[in-house]
């Protein structure tokens, strides 16, 4: 009798082992498994915060090697995601509007710094409160009703559309998780790869002819300045630039201005204070001069600056009427009052 039942067993047991492993080799290795895989590990990487569509065709559904990296810093102030996606790194927060950087590396506002390079930030567009430059392109959705801002950043040129979806539905899904009531964007249109199209943010014309991020400077207080790199702006960018240069083409930057909104104004800040800090409303440090503003909707103050780009002194009160006229023009587009100027 027992060897009978043992026969049975067998019967049975051997085809379930066949089974399991015929499932497992097809869960391995094949297209809907691999989906399958995909999904199982998306539902918990980088908070769950990362939708399908988007993060599926940005590494083509590679669990291991598109998903490679996943950390969480909840004693940081505030609290973040950071994660890999194939070969881009994101970083994920609700950012209050009290938070500053810190006097050490590794805060979430370390992650924040733009290109250091010849394309200039340019408004995202598709209706979406974001930038993209030659390598980052982010959002920022202020949150009605409460002082924060869901803030998603990836180290990916604005010209990969498919990394700037992953970001744009991204913040979405983070606006939805933290409870954030914001206006969303939507399609993105199409925008230029900065190495294939030199209009990316390179915009060099006659200073008198500036009609976006460079509209409004006068420009008479330093005759070296005879042409300007800007983009076009509608207020929708959490980061503007305009480059104020010498003769068109000869590569030569000599004033960089900056507008920062929402997150990008408070990495400027920190506490305590470090060298290169813009702690007070207006101010002055070494030849670098910067303003601020309050804009509606947030306690955090937008930040204006002017970065002379050469070794030689800036003309006397050049920086303060350069720094005004940025600064003023930037600020009305957003509605914010309160301009505060250095003396």
């Amino acid at each position: 009798m027992n060897a009978a039942l043992r026969r049975v067993a067998l019967y049975v047991a051997l085809p379930l082992a066949v089974l399991t492993a015929v499932g497992y080799g097809w869960y391995r290795w094949s297209d809907t498994g691999k989906g399958w895989r995909f999904e199982d590990r998306l539902a918990a990487y980088c908070g769950g915060l990362l939708p399908y569509e988007e993060a599926a065709q940005a590494t083509g559904l590679d669990a291991g090697n598109g998903l490679p990296l996943d950390r969480f810093s909840p004693a940081e102030e505030p609290p973040y995601h950071f994660c890999k996606v194939a070969e881009t790194y994101l970083v994920i927060a609700e950012v209050p509007g009290g938070a500053t950087g810190h006097d050490r590396a590794g805060d979430l506002f370390d992650h924040l710094d733009e290109s250091a390079g010849d394309a200039l930030p340019r408004e995202l567009g598709g209706g979406w409160t974001g930038y993209a430059d030659a390598s980052a392109t982010a959002v920022v959705l202020p949150c009605a009703g409460k002082d924060t801002s869901v803030l998603v950043s990836a180290g990916a040129s604005g010209g990969n559309r498919p990394f700037a979806r992953l970001v744009t539905a991204t913040a979405a899904r983070a606006a939805a998780h933290h409870d954030c009531d914001t206006r969303l964007g939507g399609t993105l249109p199409g925008l230029p790869d900065p190495e294939e199209d030199e209009t990316y943010g390179l915009l060099e014309e006659d200073p008198s002819l500036a009609d976006g991020t460079c509209a409004g400077i006068p420009l008479d207080g330093d005759e070296e300045v005879r042409a300007v790199r800007e983009t076009k702006t509608t207020g929708a960018s959490p980061l503007e630039r305009c480059v104020l240069g010498a003769t068109p083409g000869d590569g030569r930057d000599l004033y960089r201005l900056t507008a920062s909104f929402g997150p990008f104004a408070q990495r400027l800040r920190t506490d305590p204070p470090r060298p290169g800090s813009l702690n007070a409303d207006s101010g002055r440090t070494g030849d670098v001069a910067w303003a601020t503003a309050a804009c509606p909707g947030t306690s955090v103050r937008a930040v204006f600056s002017i970065d002379p780009q050469q070794s030689a002194a800036p003309a006397p009160g050049f920086l303060r009427s350069a720094l005004k006229g940025f600064a003023e023009r930037a600020a009305k587009a957003r509605g914010c009052t309160d301009l505060r100027l250095p003396r």
